[in-house]
Protein backbone atom coordinates (compact mmCIF):
# COMPACT_ATOMS: atom_id res chain seq x y z
CA UNK A 1 0.00 0.00 0.00
CA UNK A 2 2.90 2.76 0.48
CA UNK A 3 3.80 2.39 -3.11
CA UNK A 4 0.19 3.98 -3.36
CA UNK A 5 1.90 7.29 -1.53
CA UNK A 6 3.81 8.47 -4.63
CA UNK A 7 1.49 7.64 -7.20
CA UNK A 8 -0.87 9.75 -5.40
CA UNK A 9 1.31 12.77 -4.51
CA UNK A 10 3.01 12.26 -8.25
CA UNK A 11 0.18 11.93 -10.23
CA UNK A 12 -2.79 14.20 -8.91
CA UNK A 13 -0.25 17.34 -9.84
CA UNK A 14 1.05 16.28 -12.70
CA UNK A 15 -2.60 15.10 -13.51
CA UNK A 16 -4.25 18.79 -13.00
CA UNK A 17 -1.41 20.55 -14.24
CA UNK A 18 -1.32 18.74 -18.16
CA UNK A 19 -5.11 19.65 -17.62
CA UNK A 20 -3.91 23.27 -17.76
CA UNK A 21 -1.38 22.96 -20.60
CA UNK A 22 -4.40 21.60 -22.71
CA UNK A 23 -6.90 24.44 -21.81
CA UNK A 24 -3.93 26.60 -22.91
CA UNK A 25 -3.31 24.75 -26.14
CA UNK A 26 -6.94 24.52 -27.18
CA UNK A 27 -7.69 28.53 -26.47
CA UNK A 28 -4.62 29.44 -28.37
CA UNK A 29 -6.09 26.94 -31.11
CA UNK A 30 -9.52 28.50 -30.90
CA UNK A 31 -8.47 32.21 -31.81
CA UNK A 32 -5.59 31.18 -33.87
CA UNK A 33 -2.47 32.91 -31.58
CA UNK A 34 0.84 32.78 -32.84
CA UNK A 35 2.15 31.29 -29.63
CA UNK A 36 4.91 28.64 -30.47
CA UNK A 37 3.55 25.05 -31.20
CA UNK A 38 6.51 23.12 -29.39
CA UNK A 39 5.79 25.18 -26.27
CA UNK A 40 2.39 23.46 -26.13
CA UNK A 41 3.75 20.54 -26.96
CA UNK A 42 6.46 20.84 -24.34
CA UNK A 43 3.83 22.02 -21.56
CA UNK A 44 1.74 18.99 -22.46
CA UNK A 45 4.31 16.29 -22.25
CA UNK A 46 6.64 17.57 -19.05
CA UNK A 47 4.18 17.00 -16.12
CA UNK A 48 3.67 13.87 -17.81
CA UNK A 49 7.50 13.23 -18.13
CA UNK A 50 8.24 14.34 -14.46
CA UNK A 51 5.61 12.34 -13.27
CA UNK A 52 7.20 9.06 -14.64
CA UNK A 53 10.57 9.60 -13.91
CA UNK A 54 9.80 10.35 -10.53
CA UNK A 55 7.86 8.14 -9.78
CA UNK A 56 10.62 5.33 -11.66
CA UNK A 57 13.41 7.26 -9.81
CA UNK A 58 11.53 5.82 -6.78
CA UNK A 59 11.49 2.36 -7.34
CA UNK A 60 14.73 2.00 -8.73
CA UNK A 61 16.67 3.56 -5.87
CA UNK A 62 14.41 1.77 -3.39
CA UNK A 63 15.80 -0.33 -0.64
CA UNK A 64 14.24 -3.60 -1.93
CA UNK A 65 16.28 -3.01 -5.71
CA UNK A 66 19.37 -2.09 -3.58
CA UNK A 67 19.53 -5.13 -1.43
CA UNK A 68 22.05 -7.30 -3.61
CA UNK A 69 23.49 -11.06 -2.09
CA UNK A 70 26.78 -9.20 -3.09
CA UNK A 71 28.37 -6.45 -1.46
CA UNK A 72 30.11 -5.31 -4.06
CA UNK A 73 27.71 -5.57 -6.88
CA UNK A 74 25.54 -3.03 -4.29
CA UNK A 75 28.20 -0.79 -4.39
CA UNK A 76 28.87 -0.62 -8.02
CA UNK A 77 25.03 -0.55 -8.27
CA UNK A 78 24.93 2.68 -6.18
CA UNK A 79 27.98 4.13 -8.09
CA UNK A 80 26.69 3.45 -10.82
CA UNK A 81 22.43 4.88 -10.42
CA UNK A 82 23.44 7.85 -8.90
CA UNK A 83 24.33 9.44 -11.95
CA UNK A 84 21.77 8.29 -14.02
CA UNK A 85 19.00 9.55 -11.23
CA UNK A 86 21.03 13.14 -10.79
CA UNK A 87 21.13 13.20 -14.75
CA UNK A 88 17.50 12.93 -15.40
CA UNK A 89 16.61 15.21 -12.58
CA UNK A 90 19.05 17.90 -14.60
CA UNK A 91 17.45 17.40 -17.67
CA UNK A 92 13.99 17.71 -16.43
CA UNK A 93 15.05 21.28 -14.48
CA UNK A 94 16.35 22.11 -18.20
CA UNK A 95 13.46 21.25 -19.43
CA UNK A 96 11.66 23.75 -17.12
CA UNK A 97 13.95 26.31 -17.53
CA UNK A 98 13.38 25.99 -21.27
CA UNK A 99 9.20 26.25 -21.45
CA UNK A 100 8.98 29.07 -18.47
CA UNK A 101 11.91 31.28 -20.97
CA UNK A 102 9.69 30.72 -23.75
CA UNK A 103 6.63 31.44 -22.48
CA UNK A 104 8.19 34.73 -21.00
CA UNK A 105 9.65 36.06 -23.48
CA UNK A 106 6.80 35.89 -25.76
CA UNK A 107 4.78 37.36 -22.93
CA UNK A 108 7.28 40.56 -23.06
CA UNK A 109 4.69 43.57 -24.10
CA UNK A 110 6.69 44.20 -27.71
CA UNK A 111 7.15 40.74 -28.83
CA UNK A 112 3.87 40.00 -27.82
CA UNK A 113 2.08 43.30 -29.92
CA UNK A 114 4.58 42.69 -33.16
CA UNK A 115 3.65 39.09 -33.31
CA UNK A 116 -0.41 39.47 -32.70
CA UNK A 117 0.18 42.61 -35.47
CA UNK A 118 2.37 40.63 -38.16
CA UNK A 119 -0.16 37.10 -37.83
CA UNK A 120 -3.57 39.76 -38.07
CA UNK A 121 -1.44 41.29 -41.12
CA UNK A 122 -0.46 38.35 -42.49
CA UNK A 123 -4.21 36.57 -42.94
CA UNK A 124 -5.48 39.90 -44.30
CA UNK A 125 -2.92 40.22 -46.94
CA UNK A 126 -3.94 36.53 -48.00
CA UNK A 127 -7.60 37.59 -47.82
CA UNK A 128 -8.22 34.48 -45.20
CA UNK A 129 -11.73 35.07 -44.74
CA UNK A 130 -12.28 31.96 -42.58
CA UNK A 131 -9.49 32.68 -39.84
CA UNK A 132 -10.50 36.15 -39.45
CA UNK A 133 -14.10 35.89 -39.44
CA UNK A 134 -13.76 33.30 -36.89
CA UNK A 135 -11.33 35.38 -34.43
CA UNK A 136 -13.73 38.21 -34.90
CA UNK A 137 -16.84 36.09 -34.07
CA UNK A 138 -14.98 33.97 -31.00
CA UNK A 139 -13.78 37.14 -29.36
CA UNK A 140 -17.04 39.44 -30.70
CA UNK A 141 -14.80 42.48 -32.47
CA UNK A 142 -14.31 44.24 -35.42
CA UNK A 143 -10.36 44.69 -37.05
CA UNK A 144 -7.15 44.94 -35.56
CA UNK A 145 -6.23 48.53 -33.96
CA UNK A 146 -9.31 49.65 -34.65
CA UNK A 147 -13.05 48.33 -35.85
CA UNK A 148 -12.27 49.85 -39.54
CA UNK A 149 -8.51 48.17 -39.67
CA UNK A 150 -8.52 45.02 -41.91
CA UNK A 151 -11.47 43.88 -40.52
CA UNK A 152 -13.70 41.70 -42.43
CA UNK A 153 -15.92 41.43 -44.51
CA UNK A 154 -12.90 42.91 -46.47
CA UNK A 155 -13.33 46.79 -47.99
CA UNK A 156 -14.63 45.93 -51.71
CA UNK A 157 -17.20 47.00 -54.78
CA UNK A 158 -20.20 48.37 -52.72
CA UNK A 159 -18.76 46.72 -48.95
CA UNK A 160 -17.71 49.71 -46.66
CA UNK A 161 -14.95 49.46 -44.28
CA UNK A 162 -17.39 49.68 -41.65
CA UNK A 163 -19.22 46.60 -42.82
CA UNK A 164 -18.26 44.74 -39.36
CA UNK A 165 -19.85 46.96 -37.43
CA UNK A 166 -22.69 47.81 -39.47
CA UNK A 167 -23.06 43.69 -39.77
CA UNK A 168 -22.78 42.42 -36.77
CA UNK A 169 -22.74 45.48 -34.47
CA UNK A 170 -19.38 45.11 -32.51
CA UNK A 171 -18.19 48.28 -31.57
CA UNK A 172 -14.94 47.48 -29.97
CA UNK A 173 -11.23 46.17 -32.12
CA UNK A 174 -9.74 42.89 -31.66
CA UNK A 175 -6.10 43.92 -30.62
CA UNK A 176 -6.75 44.11 -26.94
CA UNK A 177 -9.24 41.26 -26.32
CA UNK A 178 -6.65 39.49 -28.59
CA UNK A 179 -3.99 40.04 -26.69
CA UNK A 180 -5.42 39.40 -23.69
CA UNK A 181 -6.39 35.98 -24.52
CA UNK A 182 -2.90 35.59 -25.23
CA UNK A 183 -1.15 36.81 -22.51
CA UNK A 184 -3.64 34.13 -20.15
CA UNK A 185 -2.36 31.64 -22.41
CA UNK A 186 1.18 32.34 -21.72
CA UNK A 187 0.22 32.64 -18.11
CA UNK A 188 -1.39 29.16 -17.92
CA UNK A 189 1.78 28.03 -19.68
CA UNK A 190 4.13 29.55 -17.42
CA UNK A 191 2.25 28.02 -14.51
CA UNK A 192 2.56 24.78 -15.65
CA UNK A 193 6.28 24.89 -15.69
CA UNK A 194 6.52 26.96 -12.04
CA UNK A 195 3.57 24.15 -10.65
CA UNK A 196 6.57 21.37 -12.30
CA UNK A 197 9.23 23.07 -10.51
CA UNK A 198 7.61 22.79 -7.16
CA UNK A 199 5.87 19.44 -7.73
CA UNK A 200 9.31 18.29 -8.05
CA UNK A 201 10.58 19.94 -5.14
CA UNK A 202 7.55 18.62 -2.90
CA UNK A 203 8.33 15.58 -4.05
CA UNK A 204 11.86 14.90 -3.02
CA UNK A 205 11.08 16.62 0.07
CA UNK A 206 8.62 14.11 1.11
CA UNK A 207 11.07 11.45 0.57
CA UNK A 208 13.43 12.94 2.06
CA UNK A 209 11.44 13.45 5.76
CA UNK A 210 8.99 11.12 5.13
CA UNK A 211 10.61 7.75 3.44
CA UNK A 212 7.89 5.45 5.23
CA UNK A 213 5.33 7.13 3.22
CA UNK A 214 7.37 5.75 -0.35
CA UNK A 215 9.11 2.47 0.82
CA UNK A 216 7.06 1.18 3.92
CA UNK A 217 8.14 0.95 7.95
CA UNK A 218 10.93 -1.83 7.22
CA UNK A 219 12.09 -0.03 4.06
CA UNK A 220 12.30 3.18 5.91
CA UNK A 221 15.15 1.91 8.18
CA UNK A 222 17.15 0.00 5.02
CA UNK A 223 16.63 3.61 3.41
CA UNK A 224 18.54 5.71 6.16
CA UNK A 225 21.52 2.84 6.22
CA UNK A 226 21.46 3.38 2.70
CA UNK A 227 21.39 6.88 2.54
CA UNK A 228 23.90 7.06 4.93
CA UNK A 229 26.59 4.80 2.94
CA UNK A 230 25.59 1.63 4.75
CA UNK A 231 25.75 -1.95 2.84
CA UNK A 232 23.72 -5.06 4.09
CA UNK A 233 23.65 -8.12 3.00
CA UNK A 234 20.60 -10.64 1.81
CA UNK A 235 19.06 -10.72 4.98
CA UNK A 236 20.04 -7.10 6.01
CA UNK A 237 22.89 -8.58 8.57
CA UNK A 238 26.82 -8.37 8.80
CA UNK A 239 28.41 -11.70 8.51
CA UNK A 240 28.80 -11.28 12.29
CA UNK A 241 25.33 -11.65 13.21
CA UNK A 242 24.92 -7.53 13.63
CA UNK A 243 22.87 -5.38 11.65
CA UNK A 244 23.35 -2.38 9.37
CA UNK A 245 26.70 -4.06 7.57
CA UNK A 246 29.29 -2.06 6.66
CA UNK A 247 30.05 1.52 5.28
CA UNK A 248 30.76 2.35 2.12
CA UNK A 249 34.14 3.56 2.82
CA UNK A 250 35.37 0.46 4.98
CA UNK A 251 37.06 -1.93 3.27
CA UNK A 252 35.34 -5.54 2.33
CA UNK A 253 36.29 -8.50 5.35
CA UNK A 254 37.82 -11.80 3.22
CA UNK A 255 37.78 -15.26 4.24
CA UNK A 256 41.72 -15.42 4.29
CA UNK A 257 41.94 -12.14 6.19
CA UNK A 258 39.76 -13.32 9.02
CA UNK A 259 41.62 -16.89 9.28
CA UNK A 260 44.94 -15.07 9.68
CA UNK A 261 43.15 -12.72 11.72
CA UNK A 262 41.72 -15.63 13.83
CA UNK A 263 45.27 -17.25 13.76
CA UNK A 264 47.05 -15.19 15.37
CA UNK A 265 44.86 -14.19 18.23
CA UNK A 266 45.23 -17.90 18.75
CA UNK A 267 48.98 -17.84 18.70
CA UNK A 268 48.99 -15.14 20.91
CA UNK A 269 46.94 -16.61 23.60
CA UNK A 270 48.70 -20.21 23.31
CA UNK A 271 52.03 -18.17 24.06
CA UNK A 272 50.51 -16.61 26.71
CA UNK A 273 49.14 -19.88 27.99
CA UNK A 274 53.03 -21.45 28.19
Amino acid sequence: MHYLVPIAVGFLPALVLGVLAMVATIDAHNVFLPTSTWTHILAIILPVLTYATLFAITRISSPSTLRLTSKASLSSRLRSAVPSRETAITVLFILDTVLITLASSALATPTLTCGLESRWRQLFVAKDEGTIRTIQERLECCGFRSVKDKAWPFPAKGVGVQACVERFGWERPCEGVWTAKERSVLGMIIGVGVGVVMMKIVFFSAVRLRPEWFYGERGQNEYERVSAGRIVDEEGVDEDGSEGGRFLNQPERTVSGDRMANGHGQGERLLNTV
